[in-house]
């Protein structure tokens, strides 16, 4: 393959402004945006940015639910019952 050839097919396998405004719309959809990152992120015709783009947005969604479930989890405990044992324990 001649040189210009490999740059012909490296500036062919970007992505447009359209394509991201796109991209960028479609992660603003709940649920959806978790499929459509799914495909991105592991479909072979797509280009290594939006491969990489839909991976890191895999991982910050996988990371808020952690996040969710932790806090959720904490939440649980009753207010009312902290606060009873929090004037349990004041010297006043």
């Amino acid at each position: 393959m001649s040189e210009d050839t490999s740059k012909k097919e490296w500036v062919n396998n970007t992505t447009s402004i359209k394509g991201w405004l796109y991209i960028g719309i479609l992660s603003l959809i709940p649920f959806v945006n978790i499929v459509a990152f799914f495909l991105l992120a592991f479909i072979e015709k797509n280009n290594a940015s939006l491969k990489n783009y839909a991976r890191a947005a895999l991982l910050q969604v996988g990371i808020a639910v952690i996040a969710i479930i932790i806090v959720s989890s904490f939440r649980s405990i009753s207010l009312d019952y902290l606060e009873r044992e929090l004037l349990r324990w004041a010297p006043f």
